[in-house]
């Protein structure tokens, strides 16, 4: 089971360890291994805004207690700005998961328009 929860300071840590992880995972299909290694860069620690209010930053645990994925979206500027799955939960059902109830409540919070 996954829970999908908003983001606390307390998980800027891991959620630093799930970006990397996934940005070596899965980038370099699309990007140079320079792209790679900038994209996954960490000196300085992780900086994700959870506390900006301007941000919605949501997390998914897994019952073990690791995290499964994080997301962050910007509802004043309707953007999604980051959805990242751990490689180890991507293709099952936990990353899926995570990424259904994510997307929808990140989406949730951007108001829609359309013509």
């Amino acid at each position: 089971m996954v829970t999908v929860r908003e983001a606390t300071e307390r998980d800027s840590d891991a959620m630093l360890d799930l970006h990397v992880a996934s940005i070596r995972a899965f980038g370099p299909d699309a990007y140079d291994d320079g792209q790679v290694d900038a994209w996954a860069y960490t000196e300085g620690g992780p900086s994700y805004p959870i506390d900006d209010p301007g941000h919605v930053v949501v997390v998914a645990e897994a019952d073990d207690g690791p995290l499964v994925g994080f997301g962050d979206v910007s509802p004043s500027e309707n953007e999604l700005y980051a959805v990242y799955v751990h490689p180890d939960h991507a293709g099952r059902a936990s990353g899926r998961r995570f990424s259904t109830v994510s997307n929808g409540r990140l989406a949730s919070v951007v108001p829609t328009t359309s013509n």
